[in-house]
Formats: structure tokens, sequence, C-alpha cells
């Protein structure tokens, strides 16, 4: 009997998750086991990525879905092997304390690394991070108190899907020829065509794009601080102002 639609994704995020974080307590630095694991995490992301495009018939939301397990490749190649961390870099870097009592406690703290791409509370966090809003800042005594983040959180995701709702209607509002989603052809193409594509690829990037991608990282901060796995202060705001989010130093911070 096949699995499930959903006990699928579920088992390939287990696999992206639990072996690289036993890998990264367990083994040295140099091991060959390290590399060995990265081929089969390689694969569970394209059987995830074909998941995806199964759920959702438009290309937009399955390679978006789809993208998520990649960047999980990419942070367990670059902390198990290109820039590879073991036990002690996670004491040295404030990941895990030696006085946690049970390996379950320290290899579920471990795990976080391999979500945790900007490196919140660690040694090699990266710059450039936005600060909590004035709002949430104000009301810490000292650390920001769950409920007014949570409230915060779902208001403005729930704003954020009604901007996405509303472009979606609008779009199938549209009555104008429609135009391949592979067609990228910037020549031989008339003037009216030309501006329609450069104006489309504006709205998308500096709008849609940015809204799609904050509601996804404002969903997981409900799940997670709402569970109480994590803190409001781990989850700090994913874009600053618009100017400083399209540089590329401040977009990856």
């Amino acid at each position: 009997m096949g699995l499930s639609l959903f006990s699928k994704p579920i088992l390939i995020c287990f696999a992206q998750s639990v072996p690289p974080s036993l890998l990264l307590l367990l083994t040295p630095k140099g091991s060959y086991i390290r590399p060995f694991y990265l081929v089969f995490s390689l694969c569970f992301a394209y059987e995830f990525f074909l998941l995806s495009k199964g759920i959702s018939v438009s290309p937009v939301r399955y390679s978006k879905a789809g993208s998520q397990i990649f960047v999980a490749v990419i942070q367990a190649t670059n902390v198990l092997v290109v820039n590879p961390l073991d036990r002690d870099d996670l004491v040295r870097g404030g990941v895990i304390t030696n006085s946690e009592s049970t390996f379950a406690q320290t290899w579920h703290t471990s795990t976080s690394v391999f979500f945790a791409l900007r490196g919140i509370n660690t040694a090699w966090r990266v710059k450039n991070i936005p600060e909590h809003p004035k709002y949430l800042t104000r009301q810490a005594k000292p650390r920001i108190p769950r409920t007014s983040f949570l409230v915060r959180q779902a208001f403005v995701l729930a704003w954020e899907y009604l901007v996405l709702d509303v472009l979606y209607f609008l779009s199938l509002q549209d009555d104008s020829p429609q135009v391949p989603l592979a067609d990228f052809k910037y020549f031989n193409v008339g003037a009216a065509a030309w501006g329609r594509r450069v104006s489309v690829s504006l709205i998308t990037w500096f709008w849609v794009v940015r809204v799609l991608i904050d509601s996804i990282y404002r969903a997981s901060a409900l799940v997670a601080v709402g569970l109480c796995s994590d803190a409001p202060e781990d989850w700090p705001p994913l874009f600053g102002s618009m100017w400083d989010a399209y540089t590329l130093r401040n977009f990856w911070g």
C-alpha cells in the first residue's frame, strides 16, 4: 500500500532533518559519511519537488513549495561539508550546552541549525537582520510577550493573505491574451508586449513574491512560537524596509 499524499512529504522532511543533525553530532568533520548522505538528501529533495508539482497545478505555487526543500540540501551541504561543524562548534556557538541532560534534548536543539538559516542566537548570526518593531520591543520586560507577538503575526499574515487573494482574483478578471509562463522573450516583440513583460516582472518581484515569502515565514513563526518550541526573539522580521530588502546583502540578511 502506497504512502498517502501527506505522509510521504512528512517522511521526506524527517529524512532531511534527522540524519544530518545526527551526523553533525556523531561524526568528525572529515567523515566520508557526510558527503555520502548528501546524495540521498538531493534525491529526497527531488522527490519532494515532484510531490509539490502533483499537489498544485500552479507553477508558482509548486515551485515555491518544492524549492524550500532544496534550501535544506544547501544548508546541509554547507554545515556538513563546505564549512563543516561538529558538536564542539555547536557548544562554542551557543547552540547547545554541556548541561543538556539527555542526548534527545541535544539532538532536538542541534536540528535547528538546518532550519535557522540566519543563525539566530548563535555566534554565526548573519548581519543586517531587521529588528523587531517598536510595538513589540516597547513591551519587552525584558522578553517580548508571546501573546503580543502571536497576535501581531496573525494580523499581518491575514492582511498578506488578503492581498494575495485580491491579486489572484484580479488576475482572473484579466481578459487580455494569455502568455505562457515559459515565454520570457524580450526581443522581436512589440512595444506593448515588451512593456507588459517589464511591468509584470517588477510587480511580481517587488510586491507579490515579497508578500508570498514573508507570509510563509510568518506562518512558520506562528506555529513555532505558538507551540512554545521557540521564543519570539528567535523570529525577527524577515524583511526590513522595501529599499533595504532588495539590496542583495540585506535580502539574505
